[in-house]
């Protein structure tokens, strides 16, 4: 099976390699995480388009960008795709960036006094 199986949000530095098992950090619940191993691929989503306020690289036409969304579709599991009670796909934080966010969360209150 090809399906994805989650979106880890990192830093733009942060290199992720095949192979290694993942903690995927629920963004809103500090205490909700799983461990993703044994998958086939990590997909990076996100591309440079823009440095500086210039276009950097060559845009795809939109028929390219629609057929790539109908693909990416098509390999979600079916049951985040069933009309009643679909599965909610997981996006969740890396331990860096979930370590950073908690902590800024944590200043805050604190700093507010609560």
């Amino acid at each position: 099976n090809d399906s994805p199986i989650g979106d880890l949000m990192t830093f733009h530095d942060e290199q992720l390699e095949n192979g290694p098992s993942y903690k995927f950090t629920h963004p809103m619940y500090r205490f909700k995480s799983f461990k993703a191993s044994g998958y086939k691929e990590i997909k990076p989503l996100l591309k440079k388009r823009l440095e500086n306020g210039k276009i950097c690289t060559d845009l795809p036409k939109i028929k390219v960008i629609r057929e790539n969304v109908i693909s990416d579709i098509n390999k979600l599991d079916r049951t985040y795709k069933r009309l009643i009670n679909p599965h909610i796909y997981k996006v969740s934080l890396s331990d860096s960036l979930a370590e950073v966010k908690f902590r800024m969360l944590d200043e805050h209150a604190e700093a507010n006094g609560k």
